[in-house]
């Protein structure tokens, strides 16, 4: 079977043209790049929201193929044994947990699905800081999202328990192997100064 069936499946190809179109009246420069990574080989990024992947999809995309992806469910649909080979290269990221929370926390306060969000802006704006402290309180999955992120998606989708791996605190990542999946672990605080160095891996 032709690994490279569905990418270049007609349906799939005018899709990619229209986007690739609409990129180009924005940006020809980045449009140019980004074609060329989507003939490149399959990257996923797989990692919990929050934690810069945005960032790293845009650095990579003009080298790979990226799939950018958050759960478990949306992996398995993406990643298919037959077409993507024997070795499979992904990057995933931890964060410190807190910190997640407080960022996930504010970009969602409105209109998003969580319980704390406001219904829109102006309710948001009206709110004082003791009601938005409740709600931040209130959500205690906050943290557990973080947490429980690896043990919930990243390893029903791969069968590697990631931290029974070592993680190198000094360098703040590491790239570790095992079976088919070649996987660089990034520290989300360290974004700033050496993901650069580690992406060059």
């Amino acid at each position: 079977m032709n690994s490279s069936h569905s990418r270049f499946s007609p349906g799939n190809l005018i899709h990619k043209f229209r986007s690739f179109s609409n990129h180009l009246r924005k940006d020809p420069g980045g449009a140019v790049r980004r074609l060329r990574g989507y003939f490149r080989p399959p990257l996923f990024l797989f990692q919990m929201g929050k934690v810069g992947s945005s960032t790293h999809k845009n650095t990579l995309q003009t080298l790979y193929h990226v799939h950018h992806l958050h759960t478990a469910a949306d992996f398995k649909i993406k990643h298919r044994p037959e077409k993507d080979g024997d070795s499979v290269d992904l990057i995933t990221i931890v964060r410190e947990p807190i910190g997640r929370k407080v960022s996930t926390f504010f970009q969602n306060l409105v209109g998003s699905p969580y319980g704390y969000s406001f219904p829109n802006r102006e309710a948001a704006l009206a709110a004082g800081t003791g009601e938005l402290l409740r709600r931040f309180h209130e959500w205690e999955d906050g943290v557990t999202e973080a947490t429980r992120w690896f043990e919930n998606h990243f390893e029903p989708a791969t069968g590697i328990r990631i931290y029974q791996h070592e993680f190198d605190p000094e360098t703040g990542w590491t790239i570790l192997s095992e079976g088919k999946w070649r996987v660089l672990v990034l520290r989300f605080e360290d974004i700033r100064t050496n993901h650069l160095e580690a992406l060059n891996e």
